[in-house]
């Protein structure tokens, strides 16, 4: 599988999992400088975020990048070259990386249904170093899948998914973090799964996914 960049008005990303019309008259051209490759059986991409360096992350289900032993998580130069300073230890035992967050100070957010190969533990919810190394001073774990994080703009962390406990105790499918992944207590939780989470320019947050309250 190709990862394939094209050229608008704005520079974007895109997972060719899918046909791709191109017209003439849209001014979109393949950045052909562009071809980083992914593998595996089936290949399976479900997150990407750009870093303000350019770099690029990529998440899902894989194991090799650019013919180089590489789980679920990679990071990109911007011309497409495999970052070599970058490696992630961690695993998700076929489920794939869910979302990707990148923090002002570099750190990574990662969610999906992980396994910490360091410490032998499963989490919903990880923080890397701009090195791809545990943040061991980021303490936020979920008994399940994390398909969706945002930072609000006071460092606070919202996590949303299919989990019904975070740090040990009952907080189903939406959660508050503060910036060190302690649990930020007086916030609503689901009665569903958690799809998607977004922040409006007014702090509110629209919430998407498979409940009804």
């Amino acid at each position: 599988m190709k990862l394939l960049k094209i050229h608008h008005f704005i520079p974007f990303l895109i997972i060719l999992a899918f046909a791709v019309t191109f017209n003439a008259q849209t001014g979109i051209s393949l950045d052909q400088a562009f071809s980083p490759t992914l593998e595996y059986y089936p290949v399976n991409v479900t997150a990407v975020a750009k870093q303000p360096d350019g770099k690029i992350l990529v998440g899902g289900l894989f194991s090799l990048a650019n013919q180089t032993q590489k789980n679920d998580l990679v990071r990109y130069n911007a011309d497409g070259s495999l970052d070599t300073t970058f490696s992630a230890f961690i695993s998700t035992y076929g489920f794939g990386i869910k979302t990707i967050v990148t923090q002002t100070d570099g750190k990574i957010l990662v969610g999906g249904n992980l396994f910490n190969l360091n410490e032998g533990t499963t989490t919903g919810i990880l923080r890397l170093n701009s090195n791809g190394s545990l943040d061991t001073g980021f303490f936020g774990s979920t008994s399940s899948t994390v398909y969706s994080i945002v930072i609000l703009p006071n460092g606070n962390i919202i996590a949303g998914g299919a989990f019904g406990t975070v740090n040990g105790s009952p907080n189903p499918r939406l959660v508050r973090f503060n910036s060190n992944g302690t649990v930020n207590a007086g916030f609503p939780q689901g009665n569903g799964t958690v799809r998607s989470i977004a922040v409006q320019t007014d702090g509110k947050l629209i919430v998407a996914g498979d409940f009804t309250t």
